[in-house]
Parts: C-alpha cells; sequence; structure tokens
C-alpha cells in the first residue's frame, strides 16, 4: 500500500474515532443521570407533543405550543394547535385558540410579545406540510388568538424557535442547515456548526449569528439587550449583545451545560430555565415509540455569572423529554416533544436563593 494511502487511512481512522466520542459524548452514552426534584407535579392531559410553553405572567395563562409529531412521522400529520392553560385553576383543561387558522398548521416555537399599548402578539414557528416553513403572527385576545400574519423569507431555513421583539420584527434559530440528504446525515453526525439565528426586520430577513452545531431554543433579558441561544450538540447557552435598532447580534460569551438543552424560558429575576435531553439516544427510541423513555432535566442558569444548577431530573416516567420549563410565581409547567400531556409542578429553588 502507498504511504499517501496509508496517511489517509490513518487520517480517517482518527477523524472517525474523534467522531465517534464526541457522538456518544453528546448522545449521552457516558453521562450519569439521577433523578432530583423534592417538589410535586400535576398531570394536565389534553396536549400532544406541547414542545413549547410560555406564560403571560400578569394573567398566569399558559400557551402550549403543540403538535403530534409521531403521526407526522407516520406520515398521518394532524393539525396542531396552541392552547391555553389557566394557572389559577387546578382542574382547568387546555383550551384551542386558533379557531382553525391557519388551517395548515403545525406549531413549534413560541414567543410572546406586548407592545407599549398593551397589545400582546404571540409568535410561532410553523412547518406546514408544504414544506414552506413560516412564522405565524396572532394577536391575542382573552378567549382565542386572532391570526394576523404569515411570513416567509429565504433565511428561514429549519426554524425551530422564535423570538418576538417587536410588533412584526422577530428573531428565529435555525437548527440546522440541511434538511435531507448525506449532507444532513453528515451534519448530524459529525456536529457540524452549520446552524445560524435569522432576523426579521418587519420587511425582510437576514442571518444575524451562524457556527452553532444546532441551535435550538432562544430569549433575551427583560430589557431586550442580551439574546440567549442555546446550542443542543454544543451544550452550551451563548449570550449575545443586542442593537435593538439594527437587531444585529454581537457574541459575548457561552455558558456550557452537562447536557443538552433545548428551549429557554426567563424568570421575574433575569434568570434562564433551560429544558434539556441528558441521553439522545433515549430521545430517539422515544420518537419511535412511546414506552421507551426518555429523561427530562430542567437546568437554571444564571447569565451574570454563568452559575448553573440542576433543579429537575426525570428518567422519563414522569414525563419523557422535556423540551421546556416555563415557570410563574409558585408554578414551573414542563412540556415535552412528543408526551400527551403537561406537567404543572411547584416551582423549584435553587440553592441558596429564597423563592
Amino acid at each position: 500500500m502507498k504511504r499517501a494511502a496509508v496517511v489517509v487511512l490513518v487520517a480517517v481512522f482518527g477523524v472517525s474515532v474523534i467522531a465517534g466520542y464526541r457522538v456518544a459524548a453528546t448522545f449521552g452514552l457516558f453521562r450519569r443521570f439521577a433523578p432530583r426534584f423534592a417538589g410535586t407535579c400535576r398531570v394536565v392531559p389534553g396536549v400532544v407533543g406541547a414542545e413549547d410553553v410560555t406564560i403571560d405572567v400578569p394573567t398566569r395563562t399558559a400557551y402550549l405550543s403543540a403538535d403530534d409529531r409521531r403521526a407526522a412521522l407516520q406520515g398521518k400529520p394532524v393539525r396542531g394547535e396552541i392552547y391555553a392553560l389557566d394557572l389559577r385553576d387546578r382542574t382547568a383543561t387546555p383550551v384551542p385558540l386558533t379557531g382553525g387558522a391557519p388551517a395548515d398548521f403545525h406549531p413549534h416555537g413560541i414567543s410572546l410579545w406586548q407592545g407599549p399599548s398593551g397589545e400582546k402578539r404571540l409568535f410561532a414557528i410553523n412547518h406546514p406540510t408544504s414544506g414552506a416553513h413560516s412564522v405565524e403572527i396572532y394577536r391575542v385576545q382573552p378567549a382565542a388568538l386572532v391570526h394576523l400574519e404569515t411570513i416567509r423569507y429565504p433565511e428561514l431555513r429549519s426554524p425551530n424557535d422564535v423570538l418576538a421583539v417587536g410588533d412584526l420584527q422577530f428573531y428565529a434559530t435555525n437548527d440546522r442547515r440541511y434538511a435531507s440528504g448525506i449532507a444532513a446525515v453528515a451534519e448530524a453526525l459529525f456536529q457540524l456548526p452549520l446552524a445560524s439565528v435569522s432576523y426579521f426586520d418587519g420587511a425582510k430577513g437576514r442571518i444575524v449569528a451562524s457556527n452553532f452545531a444546532f441551535a435550538n431554543g432562544i430569549n433575551s433579558s427583560a430589557d431586550g439587550k442580551e439574546v440567549y441561544v442555546a446550542e443542543l450538540f454544543g451544550r452550551a447557552v451563548h449570550i449575545f449583545g443586542r442593537d435593538p435598532a439594527s437587531g444585529a447580534l454581537a457574541w459575548k460569551r457561552k455558558i456550557r451545560l452537562p447536557s443538552c438543552p433545548d428551549n429557554i424560558e426567563r424568570d421575574e429575576a433575569g434568570n434562564l430555565w433551560v429544558a434539556a435531553h441528558a441521553k439522545l439516544l433515549d430521545f430517539l427510541a422515544h420518537a419511535k415509540n412511546p414506552a421507551n423513555p426518555a429523561p427530562s432535566q430542567v437546568f437554571w442558569v444564571q447569565p451574570r455569572t454563568g452559575r448553573v444548577q440542576e433543579v429537575y431530573a426525570d428518567s422519563g416516567t414522569a414525563i419523557s423529554a422535556a423540551s421546556t420549563a416555563a415557570v410563574a410565581d409558585d408554578a414551573m409547567v414542563l412540556g415535552a416533544v412528543f408526551d400527551s400531556k403537561v406537567l404543572v409542578c411547584t416551582r423549584p429553588v435553587p440553592s441558596g436563593h429564597a423563592s
């Protein structure tokens, strides 16, 4: 065998070993997992795949973005829905809000925005069966969401989550660059940093941040001067400075997590509540079969200090593959990618912090 061929084989072997180790580490093969939660939870049925949850704190209304993803994977998609859950009433059940608009609706990440006049709008990522991703904008009314806009632009490539910053302005994470084919396989297998964040300024979109290995959840500080992006494969939350006038983002630092982060919610003190997946192989098995549980984790993250604390962990018996943890007052609402329920739990208190 020629020396050049040997060098190539050694290089390929080395890359394969390194890639294999990275994949194993990211997918949780080496990760220890122990349940943790001292509070109580109640099960709220009536929704399937409430992947994202956000809470309107003044009204204590939780908005649940739900879609039956297993049905879609089986080629039998069922229209998704956004529900309201009244957290003031322990007997309340989820109430559908969209009134069938749009008809082809498969929601993902959501974001609640309130304008200076008090008007509230809900933004939702939509993956219609037509394949043309969009962001749907609704006006929030007491018992309904009134559909206002459908927004599409070329940079909305593979949207996962959305962050509303104006009546029409928003950021959206693209969780990957390639949707199918060998390029998509390589991007996931080698955890290539090809994902991005786009910004829509009310008229057009553009990419404002890139080089993520699967950009997932997104949120901001209360004053809008910082934006937080969850990087799933990178196991980190990235912090960006934001220029409100232009929408530009400037990377500042990242906070590493011991797990793979999904959605990000913020509490009244500016701390982040990040749901995460401890074992991605278990997640994939759960996606195929509900009989296979997948662990759920929630981390409390302090952006200013970088402090990270696990505040909830479950093996998947209470809820599998939790993807969001929204908090308000004494409640924490857990939504999941596939489960046919949400949990309303006692809000955990991080050690060293008063409730």
